[in-house]
């Protein structure tokens, strides 16, 4: 039997997911593509866990609520699991991460910032742990245009950028759009040439052609910038055409819901993280949609093939963005939870070698956080 790849993912959306259907971390499996026991036995050794809202939480002291609920969840589960789980915030975290072997490292990054009130308020995020920083989901909003609006980079998006870089976090431009993915770029080469950019989770436009991926021009740009690029695996972000009918995906709850009764952020993470809650029985979104083809992990190296033509060997990785919308139905056919992550190793392994595919699945994202994390 082949060893197991040791993997770093830089995109999980776990903490929303547990707060969005009300569902403990040792949910089952069969349900979610992360939980406690994907985690263990998938060979992940480093975890990029999200700081995440829908736009129907940005409003009524939800967003607080959401975001303050989701950093407690991680200072819970980390609390309760010291034996495998470890905070990772800076490269001693790291270097002592791989000296003890065997625990999984969580470091947080916060896709959109809309928690963010203002620049000014940035350090209380890096205190909590957030070492990469997205500035939009897919919406537009007062730092910058998401990749679903129009609008470049506003100036409260430059001094957030300025504030950023003075604090040592990376700026995640997953979900940028083309006009404030350029703003970005040229304000980094006029005035922060020492900007640490990355794309946690995002594929090779030239493959699928989509607002969400990154065209050749962009790699170029990161390249320059030395930024990796982790995988994302949506089916419709890998295969032109495929479009997500949301089969079996559950609409998640709303705030009046989740925070009902006027529960408290710290009570209901230490519910959510000690396991003492059932997830909420909750109607598919579309239960009728008819199940897309499936895909097959082909195109999956087509997009890494790409981005190391395009950046090089040491710039591409894994940036799942699993539970965050995405469950084996829309992601490609091995994958039924985290575990199956293995098989795109192999897969990487027999047509690329073992060598690059260590790398895909670990290294180059190691090897880049080490130089970029603070001291």
């Amino acid at each position: 039997m082949k060893e197991k790849f040791p993997l770093v993912d830089m995109h999980q959306d776990l903490a929303w997911n547990m707060l969005c259907y009300l569902r403990p971390f040792a949910a089952p499996a069969a349900d979610f593509m992360l939980t406690e026991t994907s985690w263990r036995n998938s060979g992940l050794m480093w975890s990029f866990c999200t700081i995440f809202t829908l736009p129907e939480y940005h409003s009524d002291g939800n967003l607080k609520k959401a975001s303050d609920t989701q950093f407690a969840i991680y200072r819970r589960l980390i609390t309760r699991h010291p034996d495998w789980m470890a905070s990772i915030g800076s490269k001693r975290n790291l270097i002592g991460l791989v000296k003890s072997g065997g625990k999984i490292g969580v470091t947080i990054l916060m896709e959109g910032a809309e928690p963010v009130e203002s620049p000014e308020n940035l350090q209380s995020f890096f205190d909590q742990g957030v070492r990469a920083l997205g500035l939009t989901w897919s919406n537009r909003n007062k730092y910058a245009g998401g990749n679903k609006t129009d609008g470049g980079l506003t100036e409260k998006g430059r001094a957030l950028v300025n504030e950023a870089a003075n604090l040592g976090m990376v700026i995640d431009v997953s979900h940028l759009n083309r006009e404030s993915f350029w703003d970005l770029i040229d304000y980094r080469k006029s005035r922060l040439p020492g900007l640490k950019l990355v794309a946690s989770h995002a594929n090779a436009d030239a493959v699928c052609p989509s607002d969400r991926n990154l065209d050749d021009r962009q790699l170029a740009a990161l390249r320059e910038a030395g930024a990796c690029v982790g995988i994302i695996l949506h089916n419709e972000f890998l295969m032109p055409g495929w479009k997500d009918t949301e089969f079996g995906i559950k609409k998640p709850l709303g705030p009046l819901e989740v925070f009902a009764e006027g529960i408290e952020p710290d009570a209901l993470a230490e519910a959510l993280a000690a396991s003492a809650t059932e997830p909420a029985e909750i109607e598919d979104f579309k239960p009728g949609a008819q199940r897309q083809d499936e895909v097959s992990l082909d195109i999956v190296l087509d997009h890494i093939e790409h981005i190391r033509y395009a950046m090089g060997d040491a710039a591409v990785g894994i940036g799942s963005d699993f539970d965050g919308g995405l469950t084996k139905y829309n992601t490609p056919t091995p994958f039924e939870d985290l575990a199956g992550l293995q098989a795109l190793g192999e897969a990487v392994a027999d047509k690329l070698g073992r060598e690059f595919a260590a790398k895909v699945m670990s290294d180059n994202l190691m090897d880049y956080w080490l130089k970029n994390l603070p001291d």
